[in-house]
């Protein structure tokens, strides 16, 4: 870095240096790592420069990947102004963790601004500053990555190994003396604890709002946990505490995955695939709810049904006047009380309904943004995504299949697929609702690659390639021994009449030795009372 290279101010008087400090803003950081870093740069370019000088300074929290921080949109506006004679941070980090650090370097240089890097001993005035800073930012980023993975996998094995790595536990679970891992963790005893946790959770069902279940808890004075610092529950608290899968006995670690995108740093879920295209018929079928939108219908079948039960409930009063007590009127009475809790409920619920308009996506466009948002919003392990799955995948049903050549028992998944889940009311608009619904096989497994190429492979045999040939000309580039289990693949499927390399395995193959747990005597399998397999596809 060239410190001893004199400068001259733009204003000829006062000396312009931009100061740039970030820290990331987690738990372990604090804001006077900020002042740190400003008095640092200061401290330096006081070597540098003993005349007046006017620092502005850019001093913030924020992760270093995310490039729409607006910080960053400042430093860039303030480089176009031409004001600044330096710009000055302890290394390209605190700019920005990545090669857009060079790309910042170019406005500053095009507009008559100094870069100086402190740690990096980086400076703009040297003609080969440009290879510096890519080469600097390589560094960083790649530290950062070996910094993560090393870190991610010291406390996942000790995770794995013995339970180690614990997080702080919630509300509910305690840490007996001497006790360190997440084997040693146990439930509170208290009945009062489970009680409160279980109150929680149907409030939250109900409401979905955890401020609502931060008042209950506070009204209730529920302490706050081992690991809360505070005894006064919000609504960010309450969030955190139903979140923890601790909760659902799996404790976890590494379980959330996120991808970056590049184009603003921001590390996001997977977003959802498109609709298929049903716009006039979704768009009509919309419009005539909207034009005849009613629940007299359903309201006068509520009467009825209730009328019916006060018949039935004044009869089974007449038998007790005639026959005296017995304990079957007192089982049918039950029932019948029963059945006019729930009719009441299903009144008041369409009585409110006949009160306000249908909500419903004006668009399939419309319903796929609103689907895009909520599973982009969710995390895979919030209750909310947990009861939002419970709407959209109401029923599905796990079986078995396997190669029709041997090899493992696997996983495939039939489920009933309902769209109107995000939008409750479309299940009042007649039709919506089987338009919005479909059957769905999904395979949880990976299938082995000669199965992945079997239909490429057979279709460049038959246009007449060479086995080797064809290994090149596929994707995988698949091994020899690869592509001729294939072709024998094949051929077992055409022998067997089958158009899929899979079959349906309704109890374990005699042929797979690995399954004969059920051989032994004490093995048995009773399906549940009234169980009926569903019919695959």
């Amino acid at each position: 870095m060239s410190q001893n290279r004199e400068s001259v101010p733009r204003n000829g008087v006062t000396m312009m240096v931009g100061v740039v400090a970030r820290i990331s803003g987690c738990a372990s950081q604090k804001e006077v790592s900020l002042e740190d870093q400003v008095d640092h740069i200061k401290e330096t370019f006081a070597e540098m420069w003993e005349g007046p000088v006017q620092y502005v300074i850019t001093s913030t929290k924020g992760k270093g990947e995310r490039l729409d921080r607006p910080e960053l949109a400042d430093v860039e506006k303030l480089l176009r102004s031409a004001t600044l004679d330096f710009l000055i941070c302890e290394d390209f980090g605190r700019l920005v963790r990545g090669g857009e650090a060079s790309w910042l370097c170019g406005v500053a240089v095009d507009h008559g601004t100094r870069v100086i890097s402190i740690n990096d001993c980086i400076d703009t005035i040297d003609p080969e500053w440009e290879a510096d800073v890519l080469a600097a930012c390589s560094e960083h980023v790649g530290h950062n990555a070996h910094t993560s993975k090393r870190i991610k996998k010291k406390l996942m094995l000790r995770f794995r190994r013995n339970g180690g790595a614990r997080a702080s536990l919630p509300y509910g679970y305690v840490l007996p003396e001497g006790g360190k891992t997440y084997f040693d963790v146990r439930k509170d005893p208290d009945p009062e604890t489970d009680k409160h946790l279980r109150d929680g959770r149907d409030l939250l069902e109900t409401t979905l709002n955890y401020s609502a279940v931060a008042q209950m808890f506070n009204a209730r004075n529920v302490p706050g946990g081992p690991s809360r610092r505070k005894d006064v529950w919000t609504g960010a608290a309450i969030k955190r505490l139903y979140h923890n899968p601790i909760h659902k006995g799996t404790p976890s670690r590494g379980s959330r995955k996120t991808e970056k995108q590049h184009q603003s740093g921001r590390r996001v879920l997977d977003r959802l695939e498109c609709l298929q295209d049903f716009e006039a018929q979704f768009r009509e079928m919309v419009a005539q709810a909207e034009r005849t939108h009613s629940v007299d219908a359903d309201l006068e079948k509520v009467r009825c049904d209730e009328e019916k039960l006060l018949r039935e409930h004044s009869n089974l009063l007449d038998a007790i006047a005639k026959y005296g007590a017995d304990e079957r009127f007192d089982e049918r009475i039950a029932d019948v009380r029963r059945r006019q809790t729930i009719l009441q409920g299903t009144r008041h619920r369409l009585e409110r309904a006949a009160l306000r308009q249908l909500t419903l996506p004006e668009s399939p466009q419309a319903l796929r943004s609103k689907i895009v948002q909520s599973f982009s919003e969710l995390s895979t392990t919030s209750m909310e995504f947990h009861l939002l799955m419970q709407q959209m995948v109401p029923e599905f049903h796990v079986y078995n299949v396997r190669l029709c050549h041997g090899g493992p028992l696997l996983p495939r998944i039939q489920a009933r697929l309902d769209l109107a889940g995000i939008a409750p009311d479309a299940r009042r608009v007649e039709g919506l609702q089987q338009l919005l619904t479909s059957t769905v096989t999904v395979d949880v497994f990976t299938p082995p690659q000669h199965v992945k190429i079997r239909e490429e492979a057979v279709r460049l045999i038959a246009e007449g390639y060479k086995q080797r040939d064809a290994c090149q000309l596929i994707d995988l580039k698949p091994k020899l021994p690869t592509l001729q289990k294939a072709l024998a693949l094949q051929k077992t499927m055409e022998g067997l009449g089958l158009i899929s390399p899979y079959v349906f395995q309704q109890e374990p193959p005699e042929d797979y030795p690995k399954l004969r747990r059920y051989k032994t005597p004490h093995f048995r399998f009773e399906p549940l009372d009234g169980y009926h397999p569903p019919k695959l596809f």
